[in-house]
């Protein structure tokens, strides 16, 4: 498709050429030079998305992706001035969601549901390549950038709805010139006998998104152990932050199941003044000296469970989980000049297991569970009770309250954590 090669090759361009004012790889401008790039990307996607539409003289999708666009930038407004999160730059209080990364999904999957993968795929890669910027460029956290892309999709799987195939527009050449042919597949009519699919039956792909406030002020951490002031933030109102977090499943080969979490949290206060000296990361710390605390906790887990129960009511899978853990924490003194920073990486295995129980055919409740214990200093654990919901056969939605709980000791951290997540679930299955 012409229209959509000409795109691409412009898109590229602005992505390799160097921008104004970047600096050579030793100038220590690329976080600028990435900033640019997801910039001018984050609006080039919805204008991919629109144009498109409107040069294949796709009208509904032209109105479709309008609603699920101005319904994403809504939203993205509401929920910057209702949190006020601040950014990793402390430049203002709307980091949460990333709006950059919420408008270049939506064009994007757009893309992808109205057009296919063929285009859709490379446009997602795009959109992620936007979120990635927003996080290096110190614009975004993690988890603002998984709820901006959250936003958008939810809102394009509502909104917009995939063409049935019916017609086909193609480009053609005649010894006359060129132009366009329609083509209408009677077989496809939409008043056909075509079976309606099994509501019971169970879909093979789940994507889902998890948004709501996470309390992180049972949070303490010393570096190094034994030899480090025990830091906590549980003085500080800012402990308690919006975040989300993102689950992919793959059900294969029928009982089996393989899911993909990215849980990324962050607790950070501003504004501190210590009532004594302290010690972090093999720094001495002034006491009433302003400071600024971050603690930063990614993890990427990837599970197998299988389905040992299914009955009507009752559904138990168990499985294994492998949990790969990212942990930073950093503490800023600016008018002393004094600042340590120490982070860590670990590979946790996890036991895991999940009961569902239905209530009526839309409701029921769910539990899960992952978790290790090696000893007294040393254990992980997770839970989920929540509220299900199923409005559709595609749709679920989750209410409901999430734990995880963590002692670590490591050559360079102690971190004892509890995080208290109350929230609600979107998942959308095919």
């Amino acid at each position: 498709m012409l229209w959509f090669r000409r795109w691409a090759w412009i898109l590229a361009a602005a992505l390799l050429a160097p921008p104004a004012g970047a600096q050579t790889p030793g100038g220590g401008d690329d976080d600028a030079a990435l900033r640019r790039a997801g910039d001018i990307v984050h609006l080039a996607l919805p204008a991919l998305a629109a144009g498109s539409a409107a040069w294949k003289r796709d009208w509904t999708g032209l109105r479709e992706f309008g609603f699920s666009f101005g319904a994403t930038a809504g939203t993205v407004g509401i929920l910057k001035r209702v949190y006020g999160k601040s950014r990793p730059d402390l430049e203002n209080n709307r980091s949460f969601p990333s709006g950059h990364t919420a408008f270049a999904f939506s064009g994007a999957s757009f893309i992808w549901r109205r057009y296919g993968a063929r285009f859709g795929v490379p446009a997602v890669a795009a959109a992620g390549f936007v979120g990635f910027t927003r996080i290096k460029g110190k614009k975004h956290f993690g988890d603002d950038v998984v709820a901006g892309a959250g936003i958008a999709l939810i809102y394009n799987w509502l909104l917009v709805k995939p063409p049935d195939g019916r017609v086909k527009i193609k480009p053609s050449a005649t010894a006359g010139g060129y132009g366009l042919t329609m083509e209408i597949d009677a077989s496809r009519r939409t008043n056909a006998a075509i079976p309606k699919p099994d509501p019971e039956r169970p879909l093979n792909f789940r994507i889902g998104f998890e948004f709501g406030v996470m309390d992180s002020r049972r949070l303490y951490w010393a570096a190094p152990p034994g030899r480090g002031t025990f830091l906590s933030v549980a003085p500080y109102e800012l402990a308690v932050t919006p975040t989300a977090r993102f689950e992919g499943s793959w059900r294969f080969h029928g009982p089996h199941e393989f899911n993909f979490v990215l849980a990324p949290f962050e607790a950070r206060d501003y504004g501190g003044f210590p009532e004594s000296q302290f010690r972090f990361g093999g720094a001495d710390f002034a006491a009433g000296v302003e400071t600024e605390g971050r603690y930063r906790f990614n993890e990427l887990l990837f599970r197998y469970r299988r389905q040992l129960i299914q009955t009507r009511r009752i559904d138990f899978r168990a499985g294994a989980s492998l949990a790969v853990r990212e942990t930073m924490a950093s503490v800023v003194q600016e008018a002393s000049g004094t600042s340590a920073r120490v982070s860590e990486t670990e590979v946790t295995p996890l036991g895991h297991a999940r009961l569902g129980v239905r209530l009526t055919r839309r409701f029921g409740l769910v539990g899960e569970i992952d978790g290790i214990y090696r000893s007294g200093r040393q254990w992980s654990g997770g839970g989920l009770a929540a509220l299900e919901v199923r409005p559709a056969a595609k749709w679920d939605l989750l209410f409901g309250y999430r734990l995880l709980t963590r002692k670590h000791a490591s050559d360079e951290l102690f971190n004892h954590i509890t995080f208290d997540y109350f929230g609600f679930g979107v998942g959308y299955s095919f």
